[in-house]
C-alpha cells in the first residue's frame, strides 16, 4: 500500500502542476487584450523645487547624472543636467504620451549641496488644457534627494460624455 501511495502523491503534485501551467497562460492572456486609450487634451507639467538642484557630485558618470529627472513609463519626460535655483517653476508644455485611466509619473532631484541635514521638497502639478488634474508635493529626509511617484488618473471625455439625441 505505501508504495503505491508513494507514486500517487508525485503524480498527483506534476499532474496539477501540469494541468495549471497549460491552462494559466490563455487565462492572463484574455486578461490582457486591451490596446489602452490615448488621452485627449493638451497635457502639461509644472515642477517648483524648495532647494538648489544640482547633479550629483558622487556620480560615476557626472555627465549623464540629473538634477531633475521626470519619466513616465519608464521613459523621460524631463532631464536636467544644469543647476536649478529654488523656487524657479520648470514648465513643461505638450506632454504626449498620456492614456485615459491611471498613470504614473517618477519625480527625481539631486540637491545641490547635499550636506545640509534639511528636508526638501519638491511640488509637481500636471494640467488638462490648462486646468489642474493633480497638485502633489513630494518630500525627502534631511539630507537626501527628493524622490518619488506621482500617481494621476486621467478620465477618458469621450466615455464621459453624454449621448447626444439627433431627432429634431
Amino acid at each position: 500500500m505505501r508504495p503505491i501511495l508513494a507514486l500517487l502523491v508525485p503524480i498527483a503534485f506534476l499532474g496539477g502542476l501540469y494541468f495549471y501551467m497549460e491552462h494559466r497562460p490563455r487565462a492572463a492572456a484574455s486578461l490582457h487584450d486591451f490596446a489602452p486609450t490615448a488621452a485627449e487634451g493638451k497635457f502639461s507639467l509644472d515642477v517648483t523645487l524648495t532647494f538648489a538642484a544640482g547633479p550629483d557630485e558622487f556620480a560615476l558618470d557626472t555627465n549623464a547624472a540629473p538634477s531633475l529627472l521626470v519619466q513616465l513609463r519608464g521613459q523621460d519626460v524631463l532631464r536636467r543636467r544644469d543647476a536649478i535655483a529654488p523656487g524657479e517653476p520648470l514648465h513643461l508644455d505638450n506632454l504626449t504620451d498620456l492614456r485615459a485611466g491611471p498613470n504614473e509619473f517618477y519625480v527625481e532631484a539631486t540637491p545641490a549641496d547635499g550636506t545640509q541635514l534639511q528636508a526638501r521638497a519638491l511640488r509637481v502639478r500636471i494640467f488638462r488644457d490648462g486646468n489642474p488634474l493633480t497638485e502633489e508635493t513630494l518630500w525627502s529626509e534631511p539630507g537626501e534627494a527628493v524622490s518619488g511617484t506621482i500617481a494621476v488618473d486621467i478620465p477618458n471625455w469621450a466615455a464621459n460624455e453624454p449621448a447626444v439625441d439627433a431627432t429634431p
